[in-house]
């Protein structure tokens, strides 16, 4: 493993940490977890090859040409399947919320269960989102 490649893995493993940390309190087992595309799919392949279980991966319609309002973006099917599953959502930052809040919104119509949001940076600040708990190595905290 390349030394980026080994940061990632540490990263990766204090995340995994952190998941369990957080699935002990409510005596949950994770079964899937989702990448967040592009972002968050190398923490979170090695996040779901650490912890054994599936990894799914979420792509947004965000930031594309010709976005229907109200479009939302979909689990790839050529990974594990989430219906009636644990669920970890992995992404790199929650700015606002919106992509993590489509992501859980987007699960639970599919009949999983959104159980953990762990994310490297929170820039939102908040504890819980559609009540599901958010996780984060740095959290930014603006004071004014």
């Amino acid at each position: 493993m390349g030394k980026s490649a080994t940061r990632l893995h540490y990263i990766s493993l204090a995340l995994c940490d952190m998941v369990i940390e957080t699935l002990e309190k409510t005596n949950t087992e994770v079964d899937v977890v989702v990448g967040v595309a592009a972002s968050g799919i190398p923490l979170a392949s090695m996040m779901a090859n650490e912890l054994g279980v599936d990894f799914a991966l979420y792509h947004s319609r965000k930031g594309q040409d010709m976005v229907q309002p109200g479009q939302k973006g979909t689990i790839s099917r050529n990974f594990g399947s989430v219906a009636g599953k644990n669920c970890v959502i992995v992404d790199d930052v929650i700015t606002t919320g919106s992509t993590t809040m489509e992501v859980i919104e987007q699960l639970r119509e599919m009949d999983a269960k959104p159980r953990a949001v762990v994310v490297l940076v929170d820039k939102k600040g908040a504890d819980t989102i559609a009540n599901v708990p958010i996780q984060s190595l740095v959290r930014i905290v603006r004071v004014d």
